[in-house]
């Protein structure tokens, strides 16, 4: 058990708000159904794809269908781009990577309510493959005009986001 703690932010669809904030994403495991070894468990990774950013994780060596990674956190700067591209892979040793899955996540799911914890469907040629559970977080920037709303925002402290641990 963990309690969230909700800040209230200027409305996600603002230019500004989605110009410079930082999405953050902490992959956790995944439950796949699509299997591409005939032999031996399969070892997947992970790619988030957002615009020309592209982050890779950790290959989970023997990871099988159910791999789980740990400290895998991504940060990205989000512009204009409204779409996160996320791809499973197996990784091979001797011959070229297997794709066991994709998704896509519009970043508007998660900056209405700056936090996304629901299971990601993977499919591969148009078929469920699977599920990809990652924690995801987005921080808007804190944009003033002037000095004094500058100096009433540091005077109130910083503001915390939940635990992303289960």
């Amino acid at each position: 058990n963990f309690q969230f703690i909700f800040c209230q932010f200027p409305h996600p669809t603002s230019p500004t708000i989605m110009s410079k904030g930082t999405l953050t994403i902490k992959l956790k495991e995944a439950n796949l159904t699509r299997d591409t070894e005939l032999v031996g468990k399969m070892d997947p990774f992970a790619i988030f794809i957002i615009g020309d950013l592209k982050a890779k994780s950790a290959t989970i060596k023997s990871g099988g269908k159910n791999p789980k990674w740990k400290d895998q956190v991504f940060e990205f700067k989000v512009g204009t781009q409204d779409v996160i591209n996320i791809e499973v892979w197996d990784e091979e040793d001797l011959k070229k990577n297997k794709l066991i899955g994709v998704t896509q996540l519009p970043i508007s799911k998660i900056t209405i309510e700056n936090i996304y914890m629901q299971p990601l469907p993977l499919y591969y040629k148009m078929k469920p493959a699977g599920t990809l559970m990652c924690d995801m977080y987005y921080e808007p920037p804190y944009e003033s005009t002037n000095g004094e709303e500058q100096k009433e925002l540091a005077t109130q402290g910083s503001f915390d986001y939940p635990s992303l641990e289960r």
